[in-house]
């Protein structure tokens, strides 16, 4: 009867695989944790445990068990490869790229390796060593769109960028829905100056991810870029309505820099003030507030802010009171003027998004044709467009102030913060 007794843990884990076929993440893990339990020492439990952690999110306790792994069994490249995935989604990129070299250096075509490797140095700005392990990974899977978007990611930075857009367009074709495809080839697009196309991207983006903020802000950069400020402050205005409170500053300063491009220095001001409410430490949000102010001809304030900004100190209560008092006659001179905004019959306010002239623009719908081969196509933009520029500092300020010009126009055009 002993010779039938099933090791310890044994039971527990054909349950957790029995689960995780049939897409119960939940009592998988459950089970995993309790053949773990019981067979502590079992390193295949271990291993599926661990990943088990990883995929739910568990990071730290992924990261626990898989060091124990590796430190067990140096030669458990799985093992590896997975605690470089955990270490690179916790931000630990430099061991993380150890232990993706450590497996490749013994099994040169391992996919989880190659991706993650890849997409460290895409994200590192190390995009011509990137490329290597991003065009290995493609011809180990060129039917997977994630592995199409991190090659075209990979070939970003090229001068040209017409084989970046072929390979995100080969994403596509693969998975029309691929929403980081669809956002990296919009933001391209944005950097070679294609604006339209880039907004159309965008939009389709929005209507894929209607709680991510991500599309809707590229679709703003895209509009803001290419002077459609009433699109862009909708978008935006979107994006506010679903963000979470650690998003909403910047929102604030995309919407802050639309208006103030729009020719509404008032209400740029209101933003900017209620952006630096939300993180006054923010040097970014700070140069758009002393921008504004510069703007509206406060221009002592506006050096102050800039001078703070510049340095990294805290405003003075002094200063903060009196930019308050400006902040509150912009938002007085913006108000409506209430016998203009009653409805037709005089009973009730018209509310702002029941104007149609004001609605945000519809969706835009996914194309329905297949893309055409850009890879043969010649690229239409200009090359070598400048990168986003930086903001506005007080040197620029005290040029501007001295042409009593307000604020300079001239980093507009290619950040669409600033």
């Amino acid at each position: 009867m002993s010779d039938r007794m099933q090791p310890p843990g044994a039971a527990s884990f054909e349950r957790a695989l029995y689960y995780e076929r049939n897409g119960k993440p939940d009592a998988a893990l459950a089970a995993y944790l309790q053949a773990l339990e019981e067979a502590p020492d079992d390193l295949e439990i271990a291993y599926r445990t661990a990943s088990a952690l990883l995929r739910a999110g568990h990071l730290d306790e992924a990261l626990s068990q898989l060091r124990r792994i590796v430190f067990v069994a140096p030669d458990h490249h799985q093992a590896r490869a997975s605690l470089g995935n955990c270490q690179y989604l916790l931000g630990d990129m430099t061991n993380a790229e150890n232990n993706f070299r450590t497996v490749l250096d013994a099994l040169p075509d391992n996919r989880n390796a190659l991706y993650g490797l890849a997409s460290i140095l895409v994200d590192q700005g190390r995009d011509s060593q990137a490329l290597a392990p991003a065009e290995r990974l493609v011809g180990l899977m060129p039917d997977n769109a994630d592995v199409r978007t991190l090659h075209a990611r990979a070939l970003s930075h090229d001068v040209q960028a017409s084989a970046a857009i072929a390979a995100y367009r080969r994403a596509l074709e693969l998975d029309r829905g691929h929403l980081p495809a669809m956002l990296g080839l919009a933001r391209l697009y944005l950097k070679r100056r294609r604006y339209d196309e880039a907004a159309v991207l965008a939009a389709q983006a929005a209507s894929h991810a209607a709680k991510s903020i991500e599309p809707l802000q590229v679709l703003a950069d895209a509009r803001t870029l290419g002077g459609d400020y009433d699109g862009a402050q909708a978008a935006l205005h979107q994006a506010l309505s679903i963000c979470t409170p650690d998003q909403q500053a910047d929102l604030l300063l995309r919407l802050s820099t639309c208006l103030r491009k729009a020719g509404q220095p008032e209400a740029a001001l209101v933003e900017a003030f209620q952006a630096y409410q939300l993180a006054p430490q923010d040097s970014g949000v700070l140069n758009a507030l002393g921008t504004c102010l510069a703007g509206l001809k406060q221009g002592a304030m506006a050096r102050a802010v800039l001078t703070a900004a510049s340095s990294g100190s805290d405003l003075d209560e002094g200063l903060k009171a009196r930019i308050a008092r400006a902040a509150a006659d912009a938002e007085q001179a913006t108000a409506p003027d209430l016998p203009d905004a009653v409805s037709p019959d005089g009973s009730a306010p018209l509310a702002r998004d029941a104007d149609p002239e004001h609605a945000p623009d519809a969706p835009v719908e996914m194309q329905t044709e297949p893309a055409p081969d850009v890879a043969a196509e010649p690229v239409q933009d200009q090359a070598g467009a400048p990168d986003t520029p930086p903001w506005e500092t007080e040197a620029d300020l005290e040029a501007q102030l001295e042409a009593e010009a307000g604020y300079a126009e001239a980093a507009d055009e290619q950040d669409p913060r600033s």
